[in-house]
């Protein structure tokens, strides 16, 4: 899409409201990963000294809540596994992962949402914190994929699943793809 812009204001507006979300989107990730970052920069505090270089300090955050962040994906795939073999040991690590990635970060943001909330109406604000906070935890377990249906239709394409069980959960485009993957898997 190509805009045209007749004025050096109109121009300049649609600048800086680029900038204004791409400084939000930069935000609400940072919110979203949190719980990484955090982890990240007191795993630092152990082995780096204040005389390092911010650069350092920066990179060393970042690479240690991506290295988090895939071990999170990990115990994903050994969260799956676990409920393929009938272990109960998935619901515990699922609970460990779901608090770390999704009730986390609602709780380092709730008493910030609870003032925010107070300007927008203050006798319901304790109502609108909490279902604001209900609904970035909702929509923070989705980003990270830990929903049953998500762990059920991953294991229907193993071999130990029979697809005809889950038939009410496979979407029809995706139906032919599991049979093929579990009948090359048996």
């Amino acid at each position: 899409m190509q805009l045209l812009f007749f004025a050096f204001e109109q121009l300049l507006f649609y600048w800086c409201f680029k900038a204004i979300l791409a400084a939000l989107r930069l935000l609400f990730k940072a919110i979203m990963y949190s719980p990484q970052l955090i982890t990240g920069y007191f795993l630092c505090r152990l082995y780096l000294t204040k005389a390092d270089t911010a650069l350092l300090w920066l990179t060393a955050i970042v690479l240690i809540a991506c290295l988090i962040h895939f071990l999170i994906l990990l115990l994903k795939q050994i969260i799956i596994a676990l409920r393929n073999n009938g272990n109960f040991l998935w619901i515990p690590l699922l609970l460990v992962c779901t608090a770390y990635t999704c009730i986390l970060p609602v709780w380092m943001v709730f008493n910030s949402v609870k003032y925010l909330m107070h300007y927008v109406s203050a006798e319901k604000a304790i109502p609108l914190t909490w279902l604001f906070s209900i609904a970035f935890g909702v929509y923070r377990q989705k980003a990270f994929s830990f929903a049953l249906r998500k762990i059920l239709l991953a294991a229907a394409s193993s071999s130990s699943f029979v697809i005809s069980k889950l038939d009410f959960l496979v979407p029809p485009y995706r139906k032919k793809l599991l049979e093929s993957i579990a009948s090359i898997l048996k």
